[in-house]
């Protein structure tokens, strides 16, 4: 049976045999999209945390990718159990614009730039990847969802994640003063 709006086509992480196969599929496809798309935004904030120490930007990254790659646990129902098809999708863009648009999501992009070296990296990791799964992971599921739901060609597809990795990395720069 093929997931409602996929085009005709079966859900790659739909379940074969057992549902815990999908699921840990579904994780490392996350983890891997996390990392391409979220990790880069990171890299900047770990070296000026880091202070130039390797296991102060180590610890940094790490606390991101978990924080990152545990929210798979809330996508995945909401990218497997929605019937994602055109209009759903548009509906999902138009409130996704209408989220990224709000003050409590520029606030949190805005908390993104205050680091400094004193504060404890995996600690500042984890709160400094939560205030970014609050402001983006609405983006990242819709994203996802319309990569999934085939909707486009993969060249399109391939260009918007593009494009989101690009908004993310200039939405978190910090102001020069």
């Amino acid at each position: 049976r093929d997931l409602p709006g996929a085009s005709g086509r079966s859900w790659p992480y739909r379940p074969a045999v057992h549902q815990q196969a999908a699921l840990a599929s579904f994780l490392a496809v996350w983890a891997a999209m996390c990392a391409g798309m979220m990790l880069p935004t990171a890299l900047r904030p770990a070296r000026r945390l880091s202070a130039g120490r390797p296991d102060r930007w180590t610890a940094f990254l790490v606390a991101y990718a978990l924080a990152w790659a545990s929210t798979g646990a809330i996508a995945y129902p909401l990218l497997t159990r929605v019937p994602w098809n055109g209009f759903a999708l548009m509906l999902a863009w138009i409130a996704v614009g209408c989220y990224q648009a709000l003050p409590a999501t520029s606030r949190r992009l805005r908390s993104c730039r205050r680091l400094s070296p004193d504060q404890h990296p995996f600690r500042t990791g984890l709160t400094y990847a939560w205030s970014c799964v609050l402001s983006c992971l609405p983006l990242m599921l819709v994203a996802m969802a319309t990569m999934h739901a085939r909707e486009a060609p993969a060249w399109v597809m391939a260009l918007v994640m593009g494009a989101l990795t690009g908004f993310v990395m200039w939405s978190k720069t910090p102001a020069v003063p």
